[in-house]
């Protein structure tokens, strides 16, 4: 195989893999609306699931040092987070690919990044994975 083409090969994967489970930027238009999209909402975060996608949309609705965030997992054992640390009424999206068929819970939690604290908002909320 030449050079330019394990090259090639190696950046497609890279971005392939970064497609995955990486988080996405700002969005201050907020997670499309559907019957798709499930929201739950607390004084500090805001969080939707889109099930035809697998990806998570958090809001920060509290003007403090902290981050919204949610942490998640599903009933097959897979695990992660998304955080918004754009700032208060802010919109973040962060994509995953898991497995249709399956559930997915959520947590809302508030990070501050100033001294590491994470603090229990609300939640376990539910949604099941579509295609």
């Amino acid at each position: 195989m030449s050079m330019r083409k394990m090259i090639s090969a190696g950046a497609v994967g890279a971005l392939l893999a970064a497609g995955l489970a990486t988080p996405a930027s700002a969005h201050p238009g907020g997670p499309p609306s559907g019957p798709d999209m499930q929201c739950r909402y607390d004084a500090f975060v805001v969080s939707c699931f889109e099930q035809d996608g697998d990806d998570f949309w958090v809001y920060d609705a509290e003007q403090d040092s902290a981050s919204a965030e949610i942490d998640w997992y599903t009933d097959y054992g897979r695990t992660g987070y998304c955080r918004n640390s754009h700032g208060v009424v802010t919109w973040h999206e962060c994509t995953f690919d898991m497995a249709e068929g399956h559930t997915v819970f959520w947590t809302h939690w508030t990070y501050d990044q100033t001294d590491g604290t994470k603090t229990y908002r609300s939640g376990t909320y539910t949604a099941p994975i579509s295609s």
